[in-house]
């Protein structure tokens, strides 16, 4: 059954937090764990703190020409930053908008597996065919 956001305040967050874009896409602590592990995973090392690597997020988000600098022998070679980044954000976007939807929680360990699909599907799709 869905359910229809009729408050200003994040769902997610038991109605703590006001919602904003920054909250909705990077803050809140369900999605900052997978962006978290995305980043560690897939871009680079972490940023001193949860502050830092919000802040870096907003930024790439905010500023196209801002890159992002991947560490080579990091997974899914053939994927730009800029790639992981729509996957990770597309993924993210889709999870809580099943919640409202289709009643499905929005679970940062599914949403990462979704991402990491998402990842082997592009990468897929860009591998020479030979």
């Amino acid at each position: 059954m869905s359910q229809q956001p009729s408050s200003p305040f994040s769902a997610l967050c038991s109605g703590q937090v006001e919602e904003s874009l920054h909250h909705f896409l990077f803050a809140c602590p369900l999605k900052l764990q997978v962006w978290r592990s995305i980043f560690q995973t897939y871009i680079s090392p972490l940023p001193p703190s949860d502050h830092d690597l919000v802040n870096q997020l907003v930024t790439i988000f905010a500023c196209s020409d801002t890159p992002l600098i991947r560490v080579i022998q990091m997974p899914c070679t053939l994927l730009s930053t800029d790639q992981i980044f729509a996957c990770t954000l597309l993924t993210i976007w889709q999870a809580h908008w099943r919640m409202f939807f289709n009643g499905i929680l929005f679970l940062p360990r599914s949403a990462l597996q979704r991402t990491v699909r998402s990842f082997s599907r592009l990468e897929n799709e860009l591998r020479p065919d030979f």
